[in-house]
């Protein structure tokens, strides 16, 4: 997962706020802004709330002013302050996070009041079968076939997986992590969608050289995920 912020702190703020993070968090976030603490904050942070996931914002730069895009005009983004002085940490009150240095002269972080904390992602789908929990990367999955009450999870790189559940107890799990019905007894992977072949009935390629059929009912949907640029 990674993390798009937009920062309003001075150099060396900056340097002590990254300090704090674990080399597995820094990895994750990449700085898409820096904004000048010299000049207004408002006017250079506004255009850039919708290109970025989280804002680190010092109120003491302009003296607070940039608070008024949470407070007053309900900014969408998250918002993480970092206080050089722990004073500024009440006019905080109604930023999502807050973090505030205990001592000046040696700023240790300490979380104050919290939004409730983002779902990790692990990008893994686990099933249930008789020799225990079968674990796999979403990627390893090119698509599952329903044959009644049966299904086969199809992978990339090793043997099908038969399970005991319909093709629709699938839908709603996979939904968020890249697959997408086509068939009454199709799941795919988009990942691994190579070529769409035109016929009465489409077939997609997938990466393993699968061919699934794609039905009326869901050809809509698929061509919007697929992102197609059509030719003039």
């Amino acid at each position: 997962m990674v993390v798009r912020i937009c920062i309003a702190l001075s150099e060396r703020a900056e340097q002590v706020f990254m300090s704090k993070l674990s080399p597995t968090t820094r990895d994750t976030l990449v700085v898409v802004a820096r904004l000048d603490p010299r000049i207004p904050i408002i006017p250079q942070l506004q255009p850039m709330l919708h290109q970025c996931d989280l804002v680190l914002y010092d109120p003491s730069v302009d003296n607070g002013m940039g608070l008024t895009l949470w407070t007053q005009q309900g900014a969408s983004v998250p918002l993480c302050c970092w206080c050089s002085d722990p004073a500024d940490s009440i006019r905080c009150a109604e930023a999502a996070q807050i973090f505030t240095p205990n001592n000046a002269l040696d700023p240790d972080p300490t979380l104050i009041d919290r939004s409730p904390e983002i779902e990790y992602r692990a990008n893994i789908v686990s099933f249930s079968h008789n020799n225990g929990i079968e674990v796999c990367p979403c990627e390893s999955i090119v698509h599952i076939e329903g044959q009644g009450n049966y299904s086969n999870v199809v992978f990339l790189e090793k043997p099908r997986l038969v399970l005991s559940r319909t093709i629709g107890d699938f839908v709603d799990e996979l939904s968020n992590e890249g697959f997408l019905r086509v068939h009454r007894s199709h799941i795919v992977n988009l990942r691994h969608i190579r070529r769409l072949m035109p016929g009465k009935v489409p077939r997609l390629l997938m990466a393993n050289g699968d061919r699934v059929s794609v039905s009326e009912r869901y050809r809509g949907l698929l061509l919007r995920k697929l992102n197609v640029i059509r030719r003039k």
